[in-house]
């Protein structure tokens, strides 16, 4: 019992000194929102939350994402990471660029859209069910339906995350 009484002890000393700190730097020091959506702030070499010393710490509070209104839309380097997500009216179709190993895009359908995705070269393959190179892969039309590619080695994608329905082979387009 003596044991547990000093890690009790010990435990309530480290909240004591260090919670109401925290929570006095923490409390109406946060920087402002920079034009990334990311929140800024500083930590000088006391711990104090200011807005001038030492480095920026950021935290990112919503990913990068497009709403996408046009039916076709080719996807670019720059996009990579970014969640796309289909406002069309019907269908939008999605075209990937040149697998290049490390590139990862999030495709989402809204209300009632359906997601096809198309590689950009014959020689580019979507690794999901019997899609050959060179074939879309489509979404079932059902709101949210989501898939992230990542290319993880040269002409391929992989999808890494799917989100309600399945999605199918679309053949070549």
């Amino acid at each position: 019992m003596r044991r547990f009484k000093g890690l009790g002890l010990i435990i309530a000393l480290i909240m004591l000194f260090t919670l109401p700190a925290l929570a006095a730097t923490l409390t109406g020091q946060l920087g402002g929102v920079d034009s990334n959506g990311d929140y800024q702030f500083t930590v000088n070499t006391d711990g104090v939350l200011n807005g001038s010393d030492l480095s920026v710490i950021k935290a990112r509070v919503v990913e990068d994402y497009e709403l996408i209104t046009a039916t076709e839309e080719s996807v670019v380097l720059a996009d990579s990471g970014k969640i796309m997500i289909a406002t069309a009216t019907a269908t939008t179709t999605f075209t990937l660029p040149a697998a290049v190993v490390g590139m990862e895009f999030t495709f989402v359908a809204g209300k009632g859209q359906t997601v096809k995705i198309d590689p950009a070269t014959t020689a580019d393959t979507i690794a999901y069910l019997t899609l050959a190179a060179g074939d879309e892969m489509d979404s079932s039309g059902a709101t949210g339906d989501s898939v992230t590619l990542k290319c993880y080695q040269a002409n391929t994608w992989i999808p890494i995350d799917m989100g309600s329905s399945a999605f199918t082979d679309g053949g070549s387009s």
